[in-house]
C-alpha cells in the first residue's frame, strides 16, 4: 500500500498509487524481494511511511539509472512522485544512461 493509505484519509484514489505498487513491483523484480519486508506490521507500515529500503547485496551491482527511477516512483511525497508520463520519459526506461 502507497504511504498515503497510513498518512491521511484517502478519500479519492489517484494515479500517483498506481506509480507506487508499479515502484514495488519494480524493485521486487530487479531484486527478488519485496522493499518495505519485514516480520512486524509496524515497523512495515514505518518503512512504507518513510520509503526507508534498501538494496543490500545487490547495492553496487544495480545501475544509478534504475535506483533512481525506483526512488522516484516510491516516493512518499505524493506531488514529488513521478507521473506515468515521467516513468515512461525516465533516461533508464529509454535505455539511457544517468549522468
Amino acid at each position: 500500500m502507497a504511504p498515503e493509505f497510513f498518512n491521511e484519509s484517502v478519500k479519492n484514489l489517484h494515479p500517483g498509487i498506481d506509480i507506487w505498487a508499479m515502484g514495488v513491483i519494480l524493485y521486487t523484480m530487479v531484486c527478488g524481494s519485496l522493499p518495505f519486508r519485514t516480520s512486524e506490521r509496524k515497523k512495515q507500515i514505518h518503512k512504507i511511511c518513510h520509503a526507508e529500503y534498501s538494496y543490500g547485496e545487490l547495492d553496487g551491482q544495480l545501475s544509478r539509472g534504475i535506483k533512481d527511477l525506483i526512488k522516484r516512483m516510491l516516493e512518499v511525497d505524493t506531488t514529488s512522485r513521478l507521473t506515468i508520463y515521467e516513468v515512461l520519459d525516465h533516461p533508464w526506461m529509454r535505455n539511457e544512461e544517468i549522468m
